[in-house]
């Protein structure tokens, strides 16, 4: 079964993918299932399994979640909120529920554990070795990637056996679904015990369509851009809803309109 482990929908503050057009280009990837991970929320799940349904691609519940110190990860199976914003405790309350953890994009910037324990100084080595012997999987590529970030994430694959190594799009616009996915042997949808052993133990094989490398963009823009997001979901509460929307549609705008670019280029090449 090919998986895209990694994908936003317009649930996400920093994506406007419609359903519909995702699960169009799932189909015309090949995909049989996806991961819907948005940034720290649940609410995309439905909309995409709705959509999913018609067309006999599965969606799996997840999400990107935000620790405390800004690190990224995915919560596959059992992605209720909250969560603990310590890594480990975090960690820790999705296993007691049945859940997985995997690791995205380790070496990116501001978001990857790596670099902000290497560059940001957030985290002690021993620290980041805890978490690396607790979490279940690590994403090997990441389509938005560089090379070399991918490469890097391999390396430390390599250092850690016992993770799970997965691929997945981290689509923020349609066309860029399963990008990079992974192909599991054998999985079959079943109760989250099921599909979380299954998941642990079927062989897997990484499939990659096209690179995104969002690492094109500067440093300073991409903190602006995380900056920003994380702004507006800490603020989301507390200010009204028209404010908030107005404030969302022109962020969106701008940000769509380079990933459209960068999307259409990297298909077509």
């Amino acid at each position: 079964m090919k998986i895209d482990f990694h994908l936003h929908t317009r649930a996400s503050f920093d994506c406007d993918s419609d359903p519909v057009e995702i699960i169009k280009w799932a189909v015309k990837k090949g995909l049989n299932a996806v991961f819907v991970t948005e940034h720290d929320t649940t609410d995309g799940f439905n909309d995409l399994k709705n959509e999913g349904d018609k067309h006999n691609i599965f969606v799996l519940p997840g999400i990107e979640f935000t620790v405390a110190r800004g690190t990224h990860y995915l919560v596959y199976l059992t992605p209720e909120l909250p969560l603990p914003t310590d890594d480990i405790e975090m960690i820790r309350a999705v296993h007691r529920r049945g859940g997985l953890v995997g690791l995205p994009h380790p070496y990116r910037s501001d978001t990857g554990l790596v670099y902000n324990q290497v560059q940001q100084r957030l985290y002690e080595e021993s620290e980041v070795k805890a978490i690396l012997s607790q979490v279940d999987f690590i994403e090997v590529f990441n389509a938005k990637s560089s090379p070399k970030q991918n490469e890097q994430s391999l390396l430390l694959a390599e250092r850690y056996p016992q993770l799970i190594r997965i691929a997945g799009s981290d689509s923020h616009h349609p066309s860029t679904a399963g990008a990079a996915h992974t192909d599991v042997s054998g999985f079959k949808l079943g109760t989250i015990q099921e599909m979380a052993q299954q998941l642990k133990t079927l062989p897997m094989k990484i499939i990659v369509l096209a690179e995104l490398d969002e690492s094109r963009s500067s440093g300073n823009l991409r903190r602006a851009v995380e900056g920003i997001r994380r702004l507006m979901v800490k603020i989301k509460p507390i200010v009204p809803a028209a404010m908030w929307n107005r404030g969302k549609a022109a962020y969106r705008s701008s940000y769509n309109r380079v990933a459209e670019k960068r999307a259409t280029k990297s298909i077509n090449k």
